[in-house]
């Protein structure tokens, strides 16, 4: 049969013991994981139900500012999918009663619907201040009073700096700094 080991038990016994200690923290990692994940699918699904609040507050305040800047049209925003963090986000426009496409729209409606996505974020949480480069350029004068109008409003809960070259805009304004620059630079301020 060979040699004997005589210290076969208590190598057996110290191998066990360092087996039994590798179950215990093997177990105690498993347990853990466990309870890491749960937290995770928590704080998902409060991730998710904080997210969905805050959209559907703001595709709300969406309809209403669109209509504040442009009487003719209305409109909603919506997910494309059912994971909110991996969906694009749709505009839906109506004009005169029939849902329109966002790509076929005109130049200004385009910048009118742009426009009423920032503003219905401001709704959300408002900014202390904005500065809006010529977001009336491609404006008739009709639309553009209407966006005169809203930013009025909206100047009454923060400061609006807007640079254009529209008219109804430079008019109906509150101040106007006038910038040019020819040979030198130039600045005039009047307070209408």
């Amino acid at each position: 049969m060979g040699n004997i080991n005589f210290n076969a038990i208590s190598s057996y016994e110290s191998l066990a013991k360092e087996y039994d200690d590798i179950l215990q923290k093997s177990t105690i990692l498993i347990n853990e994981k466990e309870q890491i994940l749960h937290m995770l699918t928590e704080i998902n699904m409060k991730k998710q139900d904080v997210f969905m609040d805050c959209f559907e507050k703001i595709s709300s305040n969406y309809n209403a500012v669109l209509k504040k800047m442009s009487p003719t049209l209305s409109g909603e925003l919506k997910l494309d999918g059912s994971d909110p963090f991996n969906s694009k986000l749709i505009i839906n426009i109506i004009k005169n009663k029939k849902a329109k496409d966002i790509d076929i729209l005109s130049t200004g409606e385009k910048t009118i619907a742009a426009l009423a996505f920032i503003f219905a974020l401001h709704s959300y949480k408002i900014a202390p201040l904005y500065i809006l480069d010529e977001v009336d350029a491609a404006l008739d004068d009709y639309n553009s009073l209407n966006l005169l109008n809203f930013m009025k409003d909206l100047a009454k809960d923060t400061t609006v700096i807007a640079i254009s070259h529209n008219s109804e805009v430079v008019a109906g304004a509150d101040k106007v700094i006038g910038v040019t620059l020819k040979e030198n630079t130039s600045v005039i301020g009047l307070n209408l």
